[in-house]
């Protein structure tokens, strides 16, 4: 008869192992001895050592309970009226605010516009190229200059 691998009985004492490896486990118990002794030791080992992680812990003191204020927090409920009287105290400002704000006055409406002439050298620089201005005013007279 094999006895059980130290491992498979960690995993047994742990509730780690499947239910085929218990019922074979236990079948092994009822005829072995010695295999039940190592699973006692190991059991008495386990049970030894979560008594020293116990000891060792620090008990965690008891954080005294907050005490607030006792009332309870009265919350106002406005009513129609007031609510009428935030609308249009609110309409007020709006409209005094539109009336204060004034439009810039555009006096000039002339426009000015660059271009190039219709023949562009790409061996001259950009300086030397013919450069067309073209100046609208507010009466819409469109005037041209030519500059090299």
């Amino acid at each position: 008869m094999k006895c059980i691998k130290l491992s498979l009985i960690q995993k047994y004492i742990d509730g780690e192992a499947s239910s085929k490896e218990i019922v074979s486990i236990e079948n092994h118990l009822s005829n072995c001895e010695i295999c039940e002794g190592k699973i006692n030791q190991r059991k008495s080992l386990a049970m030894d050592i979560k008594r020293a992680i116990n000891h060792q812990t620090i008990k965690v003191k008891d954080i005294p309970s907050f005490k607030g204020i006792d009332q309870p927090i009265k919350r106002r409920i406005i009513s129609g009226r007031e609510i009428l009287y935030i609308l249009s105290a609110a309409c007020s400002i709006g409209i005094a605010l539109l009336f204060t704000i004034k439009k810039p006055i555009q006096e000039n409406k002339a426009s000015i516009i660059y271009s190039m002439g219709n023949e562009i050298d790409a061996n001259k620089p950009v300086s030397k190229q013919q450069l067309i201005i073209q100046v609208i005013d507010e009466n819409g007279t469109v005037s041209e200059y030519n500059a090299q």
